[in-house]
């Protein structure tokens, strides 16, 4: 679970906490074949700050190369490619997490905003914005990310 804009209005913020607890966490998924390492970052203000920031490059530095795969989930989508008012990361920040990702073989990046799938590749790491998972979205899908022997490999899955 991530933190979007939606969660943050009408009291959602509190909702939010009071059923998932922290907005920011890791998890690792393990097998008979390795570990892999899921970042869970909040964006839903449209910006990690530096907190966030600096809890994200002490997970990457010290944990990441433990891990065969590490993905990364985060609400605001980095690349758009269609016009749109909504919020985007500043633009200093994202260059700073590109590199990081870069640098510290991100896998995949799993990003929702636009609600508009979409997949870049930049380097060796693929950044997927979803669609909106909702009744009557005419392009409704979800994501399913398969890990076989270490290789990630996903599709969307149209729902109607």
């Amino acid at each position: 679970m991530t933190a979007g804009n939606h969660d943050l209005f009408f009291n959602g913020w509190k909702s939010f906490t009071n059923y998932f607890g922290s907005s920011t966490y890791t998890f690792e998924v393990t097998s008979h074949f390795g570990k892999d390492l899921f970042i869970c970052l909040d964006t839903g203000t449209g910006t990690l700050g530096p907190k966030q920031m600096k809890w994200l490059r002490e997970i990457l530095k010290n944990m990441r190369n433990s891990y065969r795969n590490c993905i990364v989930f985060t609400h605001i989508n980095f690349f758009r490619e269609h016009r749109t008012g909504s919020t985007n990361l500043l633009v200093e920040e994202l260059c700073v997490l590109l590199n990081l990702f870069l640098d510290n073989r991100v896998d995949l990046v799993i990003m929702g905003h636009d609600h508009r799938h979409s997949v870049e590749i930049l380097s060796n790491t693929h950044y997927v914005t979803l669609d909106a998972l909702e009744d009557e979205f005419r392009c409704a899908s979800y994501l399913s990310v398969t890990n076989n022997n270490g290789k990630l490999s996903y599709k969307f899955n149209n729902i109607y």
